[in-house]
């Protein structure tokens, strides 16, 4: 009777372990494997930051974006708003897999309705 609890016992341990080692296989290459993989893709990605109501109809806009493998020369954004329309130019360049920081002065009656849009990706 203890030979067989005892077997049992040392085939769920068996069974943990080969469980938690295929863990740790599967989070150390997959981590890479999908960092690589963000790396290679062209993404990009604006957000704004924060927004500061500078007048009655104005605001500060400062807002972030990230690019992927590829670089942006010259950065061409979209600001737009209930009460504007704009594109802005801007002569930083933004390096690949990496996030760069803009602002911007925008009329606005209304903070929800200011949008940015990198154009130029």
């Amino acid at each position: 009777m203890k030979k067989q609890l005892g077997g049992k016992k040392s085939q769920s341990t068996l069974m943990l372990v080969a469980t938690i080692c295929s863990i740790f296989l599967v989070a150390s290459f997959g981590t890479n494997a999908f960092a690589e993989l963000e790396k290679n893709q062209n993404i990009q990605s604006t957000k704004i930051q924060y927004l500061i109501k500078t007048t009655a109809d104005s605001y500060y806009v400062k807002f972030q974006t990230c690019v992927g493998k590829d670089p942006v020369q010259t950065p061409i954004f979209v600001i737009e708003s209930d009460k504007e329309y704009k594109i802005v130019k801007y002569s930083k360049i933004i390096m690949p897999n990496t996030c760069k920081t803009f602002e911007t002065l925008i009329k606005s009656k209304y903070l929800n309705t200011i949008e940015v849009t990198l154009i130029n990706i």
